[in-house]
């Protein structure tokens, strides 16, 4: 019963993670909970949960500047770095590693910066002149 009350909590305000006693910062349920109603809330989940892929894809998707609490590995991770590039071109700063092809592709594959064309002009900006890319 007090499990439901946090994860209640979490689902209402998930930024009250941080009051959370460290086992249900450890809860994957509860941490998935909190970063789906505040993104933020991922600086506040345990090392080990914000080494998780699904704990990370859920709060990337709703806000890509929280990639810079990602640990080094899911910042190389290619498809967490696109996910959070394409919900805030901000998160381009905290990925460790991105290659000109990641970013073509991004280019070609993606509906969302096909139809923005700022996004889709400076996400061509960045990639080196000797990559052969139809802009």
């Amino acid at each position: 019963e007090e499990r439901e009350v946090r994860i209640s909590l979490a689902q209402r305000r998930g930024d009250q993670l941080k009051n959370l006693p460290e086992v249900c910062r450890m809860d994957k349920e509860i941490v998935l909970v909190a970063v789906r109603n505040n993104p933020a809330a991922l600086q506040y989940a345990s090392s080990s949960l914000r080494d998780d892929k699904d704990v990370m894809t859920a709060a990337v998707s709703r806000n890509g500047r929280v990639l810079e609490f990602a640990p080094e590995k899911l910042r190389r991770n290619e498809v967490i770095v696109r996910t959070a590039i394409l919900q805030h071109k901000d998160a381009l700063r905290h990925a460790l590693t991105i290659d000109p092809q990641t970013l073509t592709t991004l280019l070609t594959s993606s509906n969302r910066v096909s139809r923005n064309r700022s996004l889709k002009m400076w996400i061509g900006s960045l990639i080196p002149q000797s990559s052969s890319v139809n802009r």
